[in-house]
């Protein structure tokens, strides 16, 4: 959900779907309500205290970040973005407590873009200041002043054989002097533990355990912008699924498209002899098709 504009958009045009749908079926009648609006930049829903209902990190403003329950009844945490300026993004991480938030925050100035993670935030009204980040990118040579053609941003959580690993996926825009790919990082040790690199863009991510281990594999989609970047043995003129290891490894890899073309991974147990990958590939003509492997 990018902002609730968007959302409320939604809801009327659900609304009345279902009324011409149900008018050929008198029988069936369906009504969407609205619970509640509001006019705010950003809302991500998060389970903040592992309780299984997620609650709603909203940035209401430019320089504010709350933490409320569905409802929009009752407020737990507001966050002031004292000097990181109007000009960021953010992803709440799920937790543990409710007195120990965990946020990962994106922003920039006029020279580079830096992302950082803030945690164990125990008052209910505190100034996140800038840190030392745990990535920074200065402005790519001959990009535009505030112009940042590479950037970064958390995808999951994954426990490994011995770390909690964090996952985060790293692409350049149409720069072949960028990178892209996706970073483990240690959050037990506070450090990278491994980068794999790839040329195509990864646009999906799952993770498995596809060869019955007991450890699980990251199984990457990408697709191919052609922008000329060539990463490790992959160029972004095709589209790629990737089976890494939990160390970052490579263990397969299988080409599905040419250029503007992309592959959705999923893995599954869609026969009776183990796990398998589907893939649906898509590309620009609109032109879709399925297969499996691994």
């Amino acid at each position: 959900m990018a902002t609730i504009r968007h959302a409320m958009v939604l809801f009327v045009v659900c609304g009345a779907f279902l009324h011409l749908s149900c008018d050929r079926q008198p029988r069936k009648y369906y009504r969407i309500n609205s619970l509640w609006t509001t006019n705010d930049y950003a809302i991500i829903p998060f389970d903040a205290d592992n309780d299984g209902i997620d609650e709603l990190a909203i940035r209401p403003n430019n320089v504010q970040l709350d933490i409320r329950d569905q409802a929009q009844e009752g407020f737990y945490h507001g966050f002031r973005m004292t000097d990181i300026g109007s000009d960021f993004a953010f992803q709440p991480k799920a937790g543990v407590r409710m007195d120990s938030v965990c946020l990962f925050v994106y922003w920039e100035d006029s020279d580079s873009s830096y992302f950082e993670r803030f945690d164990h935030i125990v008052k209910p009204h505190s100034e996140l200041k800038r840190r030392k980040p745990l990535y920074s990118f200065s402005r790519i040579k001959g990009a535009q002043a505030d112009h940042f053609d590479q950037g970064m941003g958390y995808v999951l959580d994954m426990r490994t054989r011995d770390s909690l690993l964090s996952l985060f996926l790293l692409n350049t825009a149409y720069r072949v002097d960028g990178r892209r790919g996706l970073i483990g990082f240690d959050m037990d040790k506070h450090e990278e533990k491994w980068r794999f690199l790839c040329g195509p863009q990864i646009q999906c991510l799952q993770v498995a355990d596809i060869d019955d281990d007991s450890l699980q594999e990251i199984i990457v989609g990408t697709y191919a912008p052609d922008n000329g970047v060539k990463l490790d043995g992959s160029v972004d003129d095709s589209s790629y699924v990737f089976v890494l290891d939990d160390d970052g490894r490579e263990l397969w890899r299988k080409s599905f498209g040419g250029n503007f073309s992309g592959a959705f991974a999923y893995p599954g147990k869609f026969r009776s002899n183990g796990v398998q990958i589907a893939v649906v590939q898509f590309h620009y003509t609109n032109d879709e098709r399925s297969a499996d492997g691994v």
